[in-house]
């Protein structure tokens, strides 16, 4: 820091500016933008995320499974016909007793498995774990992204009452280097004491920069985590 004001006093004097003037900070000292509701983000965080679309894909799948391995467990039922005669017309309307009756055989078959030593059931129980493994998987997954997000939430906001609190002292730092200087223009305080008041402005204009870009690096993140490309 004593070196960052050396280097002001010494630009002072290479573009002829009284040494009590003081070199200001370019930019803005009020942090752009905001953040959407907390609520709205989640939201929209449940939405987009590409590791909640991956595992809300994957419960879909297994619950897929899960079902067919189900289904096998009942029977398989068909309709079958065996034809007596030949037909010349090629459409037959099952509904007349001619059509009926022209058949030897018609009716239903019904097949199912009698016994399989348990490994039907260990195939549908193995299903289903998988199935709820998915499940708490997906669970898991939007708790962790959700505290992710309301942790940035809860950062972003410590970082605006630091830069409150940075603001009140960058404007008493701002009043006391004022003063010192009317004071060392009409004697009263000597050159040191004027280095200091303004070694402490320079300190509190750095640390409500750092704070700023903080906060909007913490903005950047939200808006990137909800997949929102552009904070707006």
């Amino acid at each position: 820091l004593q070196q960052k004001q050396k280097s002001y006093q010494s630009l002072k004097m290479l573009v002829g500016v009284p040494y009590t003037s003081d070199l200001k900070l370019s930019g803005s000292l009020t942090p752009s933008g905001s953040l959407p509701p907390k609520n709205k983000a989640i939201d929209q965080l449940m939405k987009y995320s590409p590791s909640i679309k991956m595992a809300s894909d994957y419960v879909k799948i297994q619950k897929e499974a899960y079902g067919i391995q189900r289904a096998s467990r009942w029977p398989d039922i068909g309709a079958f016909a065996s034809k007596a005669m030949s037909w010349e017309d090629n459409e037959i309307d099952f509904s007349t007793n001619q059509a009926r009756n022209s058949f030897d055989v018609i009716g239903l078959s019904i097949s199912m498995d009698i016994y399989q030593g348990g490994a039907k059931k260990a195939e549908i129980g193995a299903a289903m774990a998988r199935m709820r493994k998915a499940e708490f998987q997906l669970q898991d997954t939007g708790d962790k992204i959700r505290l992710q997000l309301e942790h940035k939430y809860a950062e972003y906001y410590s970082l605006k009452q630091q830069y409150e609190s940075n603001l009140k002292f960058l404007k008493l730092a701002e009043s006391t280097f004022n003063m010192t200087r009317k004071r060392f223009k009409v004697g009263q305080t000597s050159i040191a004491e004027l280095n200091d008041s303004e070694s402490l402005l320079t300190q509190a204009k750095l640390q409500i920069q750092e704070t700023m870009y903080k906060i909007q690096i913490t903005r950047s993140e939200v808006f990137h985590l909800i997949g929102i490309k552009e904070a707006v």
